[in-house]
């Protein structure tokens, strides 16, 4: 395999600003700090929007908190499909 053909990982601490929340990976992306984290050290990514702070993410419950056994959202869609409003 070519040599450097890749960009190096590195310890990413990506940080909601809305809720201070830390999601901690490894990304090629680069901090403009650093960060020690558990005895780590991490370089710091500030986030506007996450899975932590976006309403797309959160506002909807899921199936298992809504109640819906997964048999009633099958019937729900099948009938939906034979009406002809559902492809």
């Amino acid at each position: 395999m070519k040599a450097d053909l890749h960009p190096a990982l590195n310890s990413v601490a990506f940080v909601d600003v809305s809720t201070g929340h830390k999601f901690l990976t490894q990304s090629t992306m680069r901090g403009s700090k650093t960060e020690i984290i558990d005895g780590n050290e991490y370089q710091v990514v500030i986030c506007d929007i996450t899975a932590d702070s976006h309403p797309a993410f959160y506002s909807f419950p899921s199936v298992s908190q809504h109640g819906w056994p997964a048999r009633r959202l099958v019937r729900h869609f099948l009938a939906i499909s034979v009406q002809g409003q559902f492809y």
